[in-house]
């Protein structure tokens, strides 16, 4: 791709759905995004993070230039598919006023994810912090803090079903965990081995989900991720102690574009969830820090998507979500047979055999990671009794 077009496709979909490069954030966005949709408008460590913002406009067109210019450097199969989908006429041109006002608070989130993301990347005091505060908010829903009671009230909310109190109270925790060993500064062979399982984990569920879901393409670009674990994982050497995954530019980058496609085919809230792909710190995060960097992007999205779902709000439905789900997995795996060649010397055909896990067995592993948590004999009982 020359340099006199390698943004075409990128500018072309700014066009289509009202994105001015040269807009300004608007501080009443922004403190509407910090308090209806993030609940952290309180927080006094966020809105001094974000005091600029909140105070006058600002330019949003590094973030922008940082995101086109990841595109084009390090995320190819994100331009593949922006052209196959516009060419298609699959993305089409928002003209509705109320679908540009959802694009708008959607980049007023970005702006603020980026900032609260990089702050968790570099700060580990504000790591706990931060969780601990949206948790309390949480809980004014009925959610309680520990987690045993978090995962008693999840079970009411989702009438008996396991399965995503699990999933949430399991992302609580791995946050959790990633925080004590950064804080500690040491990271164990047992912590190793344990963040490679739980990865290897987290892209089988979704990848189940994806097949029962019939998005068959980006199911083995699924497979294909999950068979390919880190080479190890090591904290870096300045004070920061950051999470490093020691991955490749290519499984990176396809990590990426598969999470999306998930996300476009199998998830409400999209515009809550695009941003943690999409900002600068994740989108152009190097390789070895690019997980660590979604991760926190990632406990972030969960927890504004659980307080959408809490309030119910209404979604913001993306238009032919499905069509573009398939586009993306049709792209993904592409990429993916080109990724299992290079690292495992197989073709796309040997990692069917991944996806034979069902969601039961996926959530009887995750339970265990959450039991394997010191407990008290109280608590092991009262854990038994929410499984039974």
């Amino acid at each position: 791709m020359d340099n006199k077009n390698s943004y075409a496709y990128i500018d072309k979909f700014l066009e289509l759905t009202g994105i001015n490069i040269d807009m300004e954030t608007d501080p009443e966005i922004i403190a509407k995004v910090l308090q209806e949709d993030m609940l952290l408008f309180d927080f006094e460590s966020v809105k001094t993070l974000m005091r600029e913002s909140l105070e006058k406009p600002v330019s949003l067109r590094p973030m922008f230039e940082k995101i086109r210019n990841a595109i084009v450097t390090k995320q190819p199969a994100i331009y593949d598919f922006l052209k196959e989908a516009i060419d298609s006429n699959v993305i089409a041109e928002v003209k509705d006023e109320k679908s540009k006002a959802v694009i708008i608070r959607a980049i007023h989130h970005s702006y603020i994810l980026n900032e609260l993301t990089l702050e968790i990347v570099k700060n580990i005091d504000f790591v706990f912090e931060i969780q601990e505060f949206l948790i309390k908010q949480r809980s004014k829903y009925g959610i309680r803090t520990n987690f045993i009671d978090a995962l008693e009230d999840l079970k009411k909310l989702y009438r008996g079903s396991m399965f995503e109190p699990t999933k949430i109270v399991g992302m609580d925790m791995v946050y959790r965990s990633r925080a004590i060993v950064r804080r500690k500064g040491i990271i164990t062979d047992v912590e190793i081995k344990a963040q490679q399982d739980g990865l290897k984990l987290n892209i089988l569920e979704a990848s189940v989900t994806d097949e029962k879901a019939g998005f068959t393409d980006n199911a083995i670009v699924g497979a294909v991720l999950s068979a390919i674990a880190p080479d190890t994982v090591s904290l870096s050497a300045d004070d920061d102690k950051v999470m490093l995954f020691h991955l490749s530019r290519k499984w990176v980058s396809l990590y990426e574009t598969w999470n999306l496609a998930f996300c476009t085919g199998n998830l409400a809230y999209l515009q809550m969830l695009y941003p943690k792909l999409l900002i600068p710190a994740v989108i152009d995060a190097e390789n070895n820090e690019y997980l660590i960097t979604r991760s926190a992007a990632l406990w972030l999205s969960t927890i504004f998507h659980q307080f959408a779902a809490l309030n119910r709000k209404a979604d913001a439905p993306v238009p032919y979500k499905k069509e573009l789900a398939k586009i993306w997995g049709k792209v993904n795996l592409n990429y993916a047979a080109e990724l299992a060649k290079e690292e495992t010397g197989k073709d796309l055909s040997d990692f069917k055999k991944e996806l034979n896990i069902s969601l039961g067995q996926i959530m009887e592993t995750m339970k265990h990671s959450i039991s394997s948590v010191p407990l008290s004999n109280d608590e092991s009982e009262r854990l038994s009794r929410v499984y039974s």
